[in-house]
Protein backbone atom coordinates (compact mmCIF):
# COMPACT_ATOMS: atom_id res chain seq x y z
CA UNK A 1 0.00 0.00 0.00
CA UNK A 2 3.11 2.33 0.88
CA UNK A 3 3.98 2.22 -2.64
CA UNK A 4 0.21 3.42 -4.05
CA UNK A 5 2.00 7.05 -4.43
CA UNK A 6 5.50 6.97 -5.35
CA UNK A 7 3.70 4.00 -8.28
CA UNK A 8 1.81 6.99 -9.33
CA UNK A 9 4.50 9.72 -9.44
CA UNK A 10 6.31 7.68 -11.64
CA UNK A 11 3.78 8.23 -14.44
CA UNK A 12 4.02 11.86 -13.69
CA UNK A 13 2.93 14.60 -11.24
CA UNK A 14 -0.18 13.91 -8.96
CA UNK A 15 -1.36 17.14 -7.91
CA UNK A 16 -5.37 16.41 -7.35
CA UNK A 17 -6.41 13.02 -6.59
CA UNK A 18 -9.94 11.40 -5.50
CA UNK A 19 -10.26 8.76 -4.00
CA UNK A 20 -13.66 6.56 -4.29
CA UNK A 21 -14.42 4.59 -1.53
CA UNK A 22 -17.37 2.50 -0.37
CA UNK A 23 -19.30 3.75 2.58
CA UNK A 24 -18.48 0.86 4.50
CA UNK A 25 -14.66 1.20 4.36
CA UNK A 26 -15.20 5.38 5.09
CA UNK A 27 -13.13 4.54 8.41
CA UNK A 28 -11.00 2.09 7.49
CA UNK A 29 -7.26 1.32 7.53
CA UNK A 30 -6.71 0.27 4.34
CA UNK A 31 -8.63 4.07 3.19
CA UNK A 32 -5.88 5.71 5.66
CA UNK A 33 -3.25 3.66 4.74
CA UNK A 34 -3.78 4.97 0.75
CA UNK A 35 -4.53 8.40 1.32
CA UNK A 36 -1.19 8.01 3.47
CA UNK A 37 0.65 6.99 0.55
CA UNK A 38 -0.96 9.29 -2.31
CA UNK A 39 -0.62 12.61 0.28
CA UNK A 40 2.90 12.18 0.64
CA UNK A 41 3.72 14.29 -1.49
CA UNK A 42 2.22 16.94 -0.92
CA UNK A 43 -0.82 15.80 -3.62
CA UNK A 44 -4.38 17.14 -2.85
CA UNK A 45 -6.62 14.30 -2.18
CA UNK A 46 -9.98 14.20 -1.88
CA UNK A 47 -12.36 11.65 -0.38
CA UNK A 48 -15.78 10.57 -2.19
CA UNK A 49 -17.66 7.71 -0.10
CA UNK A 50 -20.73 6.31 -1.07
CA UNK A 51 -22.74 4.25 -4.15
CA UNK A 52 -23.51 5.80 -7.65
CA UNK A 53 -25.99 5.09 -10.18
CA UNK A 54 -25.50 4.51 -13.87
CA UNK A 55 -26.90 7.86 -14.87
CA UNK A 56 -24.84 9.57 -12.36
CA UNK A 57 -21.43 8.71 -13.66
CA UNK A 58 -21.15 11.08 -16.37
CA UNK A 59 -21.97 13.98 -13.49
CA UNK A 60 -19.14 12.22 -11.10
CA UNK A 61 -16.99 12.22 -14.43
CA UNK A 62 -17.59 16.10 -15.22
CA UNK A 63 -16.04 17.11 -11.53
CA UNK A 64 -13.11 15.40 -12.77
CA UNK A 65 -10.14 16.97 -14.47
CA UNK A 66 -8.90 15.18 -17.51
CA UNK A 67 -5.74 15.06 -16.07
CA UNK A 68 -6.81 13.83 -12.77
CA UNK A 69 -5.77 10.55 -10.84
CA UNK A 70 -8.55 8.36 -9.45
CA UNK A 71 -8.26 5.87 -7.01
CA UNK A 72 -11.12 2.95 -6.11
CA UNK A 73 -10.47 1.66 -2.87
CA UNK A 74 -13.37 -0.97 -2.83
CA UNK A 75 -14.89 -4.43 -4.15
CA UNK A 76 -15.19 -5.16 -7.90
CA UNK A 77 -18.28 -2.58 -7.84
CA UNK A 78 -16.55 0.60 -6.46
CA UNK A 79 -13.37 -0.34 -8.96
CA UNK A 80 -15.67 -0.97 -12.04
CA UNK A 81 -17.26 2.29 -10.82
CA UNK A 82 -13.85 4.23 -11.45
CA UNK A 83 -12.77 2.24 -14.01
CA UNK A 84 -16.08 3.97 -16.21
CA UNK A 85 -15.87 7.13 -14.21
CA UNK A 86 -12.27 7.78 -15.87
CA UNK A 87 -13.14 6.49 -19.09
CA UNK A 88 -16.22 9.41 -19.46
CA UNK A 89 -14.06 11.91 -17.65
CA UNK A 90 -11.45 11.75 -19.76
CA UNK A 91 -14.17 11.90 -23.47
CA UNK A 92 -17.58 12.47 -22.46
CA UNK A 93 -18.26 11.53 -26.18
CA UNK A 94 -18.09 7.68 -24.87
CA UNK A 95 -20.94 7.77 -23.11
CA UNK A 96 -22.74 6.85 -26.14
CA UNK A 97 -21.00 3.63 -26.00
CA UNK A 98 -22.05 2.83 -22.65
CA UNK A 99 -25.72 3.78 -22.63
CA UNK A 100 -26.28 1.92 -25.71
CA UNK A 101 -29.68 0.43 -25.75
CA UNK A 102 -28.78 -2.42 -27.84
CA UNK A 103 -30.15 -5.86 -26.63
CA UNK A 104 -26.29 -7.06 -26.34
CA UNK A 105 -25.13 -7.96 -23.22
CA UNK A 106 -21.68 -6.95 -24.12
CA UNK A 107 -19.94 -3.28 -24.76
CA UNK A 108 -16.93 -3.40 -26.75
CA UNK A 109 -15.15 0.10 -26.62
CA UNK A 110 -13.54 0.84 -30.01
CA UNK A 111 -9.84 0.51 -30.45
CA UNK A 112 -9.65 4.64 -30.67
CA UNK A 113 -11.18 5.22 -27.09
CA UNK A 114 -8.46 6.28 -24.56
CA UNK A 115 -8.08 6.97 -21.08
CA UNK A 116 -6.09 10.29 -20.31
CA UNK A 117 -7.45 9.74 -16.54
CA UNK A 118 -4.86 7.94 -14.19
CA UNK A 119 -6.66 5.03 -12.61
CA UNK A 120 -5.31 2.99 -9.66
CA UNK A 121 -7.24 0.76 -7.71
CA UNK A 122 -7.36 -1.24 -4.04
CA UNK A 123 -8.92 -4.06 -3.77
CA UNK A 124 -10.63 -4.99 -0.62
CA UNK A 125 -11.92 -8.65 -1.74
CA UNK A 126 -10.94 -11.23 -4.04
CA UNK A 127 -12.52 -12.98 -7.09
CA UNK A 128 -13.41 -10.78 -9.48
CA UNK A 129 -10.07 -9.63 -10.38
CA UNK A 130 -10.98 -6.20 -11.27
CA UNK A 131 -7.97 -4.66 -10.96
CA UNK A 132 -6.84 -6.36 -13.52
CA UNK A 133 -9.06 -6.91 -16.21
CA UNK A 134 -10.27 -5.10 -19.17
CA UNK A 135 -13.74 -5.27 -18.67
CA UNK A 136 -15.87 -3.38 -16.22
CA UNK A 137 -20.05 -3.93 -15.21
CA UNK A 138 -22.50 -1.54 -15.64
CA UNK A 139 -25.62 -2.07 -13.81
CA UNK A 140 -28.73 0.05 -15.61
CA UNK A 141 -32.51 -0.63 -14.44
CA UNK A 142 -32.67 -4.24 -14.58
CA UNK A 143 -29.74 -5.13 -16.89
CA UNK A 144 -26.39 -5.28 -16.22
CA UNK A 145 -23.76 -5.17 -19.19
CA UNK A 146 -20.45 -6.45 -19.56
CA UNK A 147 -17.91 -3.07 -20.70
CA UNK A 148 -15.09 -4.45 -22.14
CA UNK A 149 -11.72 -2.47 -23.46
CA UNK A 150 -7.79 -2.69 -23.10
CA UNK A 151 -8.36 0.83 -21.81
CA UNK A 152 -10.03 0.05 -18.55
CA UNK A 153 -6.96 -1.88 -17.05
CA UNK A 154 -5.76 0.11 -14.24
CA UNK A 155 -2.86 1.27 -14.36
CA UNK A 156 -1.68 0.54 -10.82
CA UNK A 157 -3.24 -2.14 -8.73
CA UNK A 158 -2.11 -2.28 -5.02
CA UNK A 159 -2.59 -5.29 -3.81
CA UNK A 160 -2.18 -6.01 -0.30
CA UNK A 161 -3.04 -8.50 2.67
CA UNK A 162 -4.38 -5.37 4.60
CA UNK A 163 -7.20 -4.67 2.31
CA UNK A 164 -8.77 -8.05 2.51
CA UNK A 165 -7.75 -8.17 7.03
CA UNK A 166 -11.32 -7.69 7.67
CA UNK A 167 -13.11 -9.64 4.35
CA UNK A 168 -15.55 -12.50 5.90
CA UNK A 169 -14.18 -16.03 5.64
CA UNK A 170 -17.30 -16.87 3.78
CA UNK A 171 -16.54 -14.03 1.06
CA UNK A 172 -12.98 -15.16 0.46
CA UNK A 173 -14.21 -18.48 -0.07
CA UNK A 174 -16.72 -17.76 -2.08
CA UNK A 175 -13.73 -15.04 -4.01
CA UNK A 176 -11.26 -18.32 -4.18
CA UNK A 177 -13.97 -20.06 -6.27
CA UNK A 178 -14.58 -17.67 -8.01
CA UNK A 179 -11.36 -17.89 -9.72
CA UNK A 180 -11.43 -21.47 -9.76
CA UNK A 181 -14.24 -20.83 -12.05
CA UNK A 182 -13.04 -18.72 -14.34
CA UNK A 183 -10.01 -20.06 -14.96
CA UNK A 184 -12.09 -23.62 -15.34
CA UNK A 185 -14.21 -21.96 -17.97
CA UNK A 186 -11.81 -20.38 -20.45
CA UNK A 187 -10.13 -23.92 -20.50
CA UNK A 188 -12.99 -26.12 -20.85
CA UNK A 189 -14.94 -23.38 -23.14
CA UNK A 190 -12.06 -23.35 -25.53
CA UNK A 191 -11.14 -26.57 -27.70
CA UNK A 192 -7.99 -26.93 -28.89
CA UNK A 193 -4.98 -27.26 -26.65
CA UNK A 194 -2.94 -24.29 -25.83
CA UNK A 195 0.78 -25.25 -25.16
CA UNK A 196 2.00 -23.10 -22.40
CA UNK A 197 -0.78 -21.22 -21.46
CA UNK A 198 -3.17 -24.59 -20.77
CA UNK A 199 0.09 -25.47 -18.12
CA UNK A 200 -0.52 -22.48 -16.75
CA UNK A 201 -3.96 -22.18 -15.93
CA UNK A 202 -3.72 -26.14 -14.62
CA UNK A 203 -0.56 -24.86 -12.12
CA UNK A 204 -3.34 -22.24 -11.06
CA UNK A 205 -6.74 -24.57 -10.73
CA UNK A 206 -4.43 -26.44 -8.43
CA UNK A 207 -2.83 -23.96 -6.49
CA UNK A 208 -6.49 -22.07 -6.26
CA UNK A 209 -7.78 -25.30 -4.98
CA UNK A 210 -5.87 -26.21 -2.45
CA UNK A 211 -6.25 -22.20 -1.17
CA UNK A 212 -9.82 -22.80 -0.78
CA UNK A 213 -9.36 -25.77 1.17
CA UNK A 214 -7.11 -23.59 3.48
CA UNK A 215 -9.95 -20.96 4.04
CA UNK A 216 -12.29 -23.60 4.30
CA UNK A 217 -9.80 -24.97 7.45
CA UNK A 218 -9.62 -21.45 8.95
CA UNK A 219 -13.64 -21.76 8.65
CA UNK A 220 -14.32 -24.59 10.22
CA UNK A 221 -11.89 -23.64 13.01
CA UNK A 222 -12.96 -20.57 13.62
CA UNK A 223 -9.82 -18.91 13.05
CA UNK A 224 -8.84 -16.08 10.96
CA UNK A 225 -7.24 -17.26 7.75
CA UNK A 226 -3.05 -16.29 6.86
CA UNK A 227 -2.41 -12.83 5.67
CA UNK A 228 -0.16 -15.02 3.10
CA UNK A 229 -3.53 -16.82 2.16
CA UNK A 230 -5.36 -13.85 1.86
CA UNK A 231 -2.22 -12.45 -0.80
CA UNK A 232 -1.93 -15.28 -2.32
CA UNK A 233 -5.68 -15.71 -3.51
CA UNK A 234 -5.93 -11.77 -3.67
CA UNK A 235 -2.63 -12.09 -6.20
CA UNK A 236 -3.99 -14.82 -8.39
CA UNK A 237 -7.67 -12.79 -8.95
CA UNK A 238 -5.98 -10.71 -11.17
CA UNK A 239 -3.39 -13.04 -12.45
CA UNK A 240 -6.31 -14.64 -13.95
CA UNK A 241 -6.88 -11.99 -16.37
CA UNK A 242 -3.56 -11.41 -17.38
CA UNK A 243 -2.59 -11.99 -21.32
CA UNK A 244 -0.47 -14.76 -20.49
CA UNK A 245 -3.44 -16.85 -19.10
CA UNK A 246 -5.70 -15.72 -21.74
CA UNK A 247 -3.08 -16.68 -24.77
CA UNK A 248 -4.27 -18.13 -27.60
CA UNK A 249 -8.03 -18.71 -26.49
CA UNK A 250 -11.20 -18.05 -28.62
CA UNK A 251 -13.10 -14.95 -27.78
CA UNK A 252 -16.61 -16.04 -25.72
CA UNK A 253 -15.07 -19.02 -24.34
CA UNK A 254 -16.82 -18.56 -20.44
CA UNK A 255 -20.67 -19.77 -21.38
CA UNK A 256 -21.04 -19.83 -17.38
CA UNK A 257 -20.44 -16.14 -16.74
CA UNK A 258 -24.07 -15.09 -19.23
CA UNK A 259 -25.97 -17.16 -17.66
CA UNK A 260 -25.00 -16.38 -14.28
CA UNK A 261 -25.04 -12.64 -15.02
CA UNK A 262 -29.15 -13.11 -16.33
CA UNK A 263 -29.71 -15.60 -13.58
CA UNK A 264 -28.45 -12.82 -10.65
CA UNK A 265 -30.79 -10.00 -12.15
CA UNK A 266 -33.62 -11.89 -11.78
CA UNK A 267 -33.10 -13.95 -9.04
CA UNK A 268 -31.73 -10.84 -6.72
CA UNK A 269 -28.41 -13.12 -5.98
CA UNK A 270 -24.90 -12.40 -5.93
CA UNK A 271 -23.29 -13.30 -8.96
CA UNK A 272 -20.93 -16.05 -7.86
CA UNK A 273 -24.72 -17.36 -6.03
CA UNK A 274 -25.57 -17.57 -10.02
CA UNK A 275 -21.94 -19.67 -11.13
CA UNK A 276 -22.09 -21.59 -8.19
CA UNK A 277 -25.82 -22.70 -9.48
CA UNK A 278 -25.51 -23.16 -13.14
CA UNK A 279 -21.50 -25.15 -12.96
CA UNK A 280 -22.82 -28.54 -12.28
CA UNK A 281 -25.33 -28.36 -15.02
CA UNK A 282 -23.68 -26.56 -17.37
CA UNK A 283 -20.04 -29.55 -16.86
CA UNK A 284 -23.19 -32.17 -17.61
CA UNK A 285 -23.91 -30.93 -20.80
CA UNK A 286 -19.95 -31.14 -21.51
CA UNK A 287 -19.86 -34.45 -20.37
CA UNK A 288 -22.89 -35.36 -22.29
CA UNK A 289 -20.97 -33.93 -25.56
CA UNK A 290 -22.60 -30.89 -25.80
CA UNK A 291 -19.67 -28.95 -27.47
CA UNK A 292 -21.41 -25.57 -27.51
CA UNK A 293 -20.28 -25.60 -23.53
CA UNK A 294 -16.90 -27.28 -23.70
CA UNK A 295 -14.66 -30.12 -24.82
CA UNK A 296 -14.86 -33.22 -22.97
CA UNK A 297 -11.62 -34.28 -22.74
CA UNK A 298 -10.06 -31.03 -21.57
CA UNK A 299 -13.22 -30.89 -19.18
CA UNK A 300 -11.92 -34.28 -17.90
CA UNK A 301 -8.45 -33.36 -17.76
CA UNK A 302 -9.06 -30.51 -15.48
CA UNK A 303 -10.90 -32.17 -13.20
CA UNK A 304 -7.80 -34.70 -12.70
CA UNK A 305 -5.81 -31.39 -11.58
CA UNK A 306 -8.79 -30.85 -8.98
CA UNK A 307 -8.71 -34.04 -7.67
CA UNK A 308 -4.85 -34.51 -7.29
CA UNK A 309 -4.73 -31.14 -5.44
CA UNK A 310 -7.89 -31.35 -3.32
CA UNK A 311 -6.90 -32.92 0.37
CA UNK A 312 -10.30 -34.69 0.07
CA UNK A 313 -11.64 -37.61 -2.29
CA UNK A 314 -13.84 -36.04 -4.69
CA UNK A 315 -16.01 -38.19 -7.46
CA UNK A 316 -14.67 -38.24 -10.84
CA UNK A 317 -17.76 -36.73 -12.33
CA UNK A 318 -16.78 -34.12 -12.35
CA UNK A 319 -20.56 -32.67 -12.31
CA UNK A 320 -20.88 -34.22 -9.12
CA UNK A 321 -17.09 -33.62 -7.85
CA UNK A 322 -17.67 -29.75 -7.85
CA UNK A 323 -21.17 -30.21 -5.99
CA UNK A 324 -18.55 -31.68 -3.28
CA UNK A 325 -15.94 -29.09 -3.49
CA UNK A 326 -18.61 -26.16 -3.09
CA UNK A 327 -19.96 -28.27 0.01
CA UNK A 328 -16.68 -28.46 1.54
CA UNK A 329 -16.30 -25.05 1.29
CA UNK A 330 -19.25 -24.26 2.86
CA UNK A 331 -20.49 -22.22 -0.60
CA UNK A 332 -24.30 -20.89 -0.35
CA UNK A 333 -26.27 -21.63 -3.14
CA UNK A 334 -30.21 -21.06 -1.45
CA UNK A 335 -31.88 -18.45 -3.53
CA UNK A 336 -35.13 -17.72 -4.57
CA UNK A 337 -36.02 -19.30 -7.55
CA UNK A 338 -36.93 -16.90 -10.28
CA UNK A 339 -39.17 -17.38 -13.16
CA UNK A 340 -37.12 -19.46 -15.10
CA UNK A 341 -38.90 -18.71 -18.67
CA UNK A 342 -37.91 -14.90 -17.95
CA UNK A 343 -33.82 -15.56 -16.91
CA UNK A 344 -33.87 -18.02 -20.11
CA UNK A 345 -35.39 -15.10 -22.20
CA UNK A 346 -33.61 -12.41 -20.76
CA UNK A 347 -30.27 -14.65 -21.57
CA UNK A 348 -31.30 -15.41 -24.95
CA UNK A 349 -31.99 -12.02 -25.56
CA UNK A 350 -28.63 -10.81 -24.24
CA UNK A 351 -25.97 -13.44 -25.21
CA UNK A 352 -27.53 -16.31 -27.48
CA UNK A 353 -30.25 -15.84 -30.79
CA UNK A 354 -27.37 -14.81 -33.54
CA UNK A 355 -25.32 -13.22 -31.05
CA UNK A 356 -21.51 -14.99 -30.71
CA UNK A 357 -21.14 -15.19 -26.68
CA UNK A 358 -24.32 -17.84 -26.34
CA UNK A 359 -23.30 -19.33 -29.68
CA UNK A 360 -26.94 -18.65 -30.91
CA UNK A 361 -28.59 -21.02 -28.40
CA UNK A 362 -32.30 -20.66 -28.08
CA UNK A 363 -34.66 -19.36 -24.99
CA UNK A 364 -35.57 -22.99 -24.87
CA UNK A 365 -32.36 -24.93 -24.74
CA UNK A 366 -31.29 -22.21 -22.17
CA UNK A 367 -34.41 -22.90 -20.36
CA UNK A 368 -33.39 -26.67 -20.36
CA UNK A 369 -29.83 -25.09 -18.43
CA UNK A 370 -31.77 -23.65 -15.35
CA UNK A 371 -34.05 -25.96 -15.47
CA UNK A 372 -31.70 -28.62 -14.63
CA UNK A 373 -29.54 -26.61 -12.36
CA UNK A 374 -32.35 -25.52 -10.12
CA UNK A 375 -33.95 -29.57 -9.92
CA UNK A 376 -30.16 -29.90 -8.28
CA UNK A 377 -29.95 -31.56 -4.70
CA UNK A 378 -27.93 -29.11 -3.53
CA UNK A 379 -29.91 -26.02 -5.10
CA UNK A 380 -32.40 -24.57 -2.51
CA UNK A 381 -34.54 -22.19 -2.65
CA UNK A 382 -35.23 -20.22 0.24
CA UNK A 383 -36.85 -16.84 1.79
CA UNK A 384 -34.47 -16.60 4.30
CA UNK A 385 -31.89 -15.10 5.11
CA UNK A 386 -28.43 -16.43 4.01
CA UNK A 387 -26.54 -18.56 6.60
CA UNK A 388 -23.24 -17.79 6.63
Amino acid sequence: MSELGPELRRSGPAERVSVFVDATLADSEVLARAVDSLGEAGTRVTTVTGDARADELTDLANDLAPDEVVVGVGGGAVIDRVKLMSLLASDPSYARNLMTTQRCGFVILPERVRRTVRLAVVPTTVGTGAEASRTACLRRQSSKKLVYGDTLRPDVAAVDAVATRQLPLWLLAEGTLEVLIRVASYYVGHHADRPGADQRAEEMVAEVVRLGYAVSRARSDRVACPAAVRARIATLSGRSHRQEMLEGLAPYSDTCWPLANELSMCSGARKLTGLAIVLPTVWRRVLDGEVVWGSEPRLRRLWDVVRDAAPESLDPDCSVGIDQLMTSWSIDRRVECPDLDEVAHRAARAWGQGLPMLRGLTTERLRSIYGDAFSGSRVLTSNTTERR
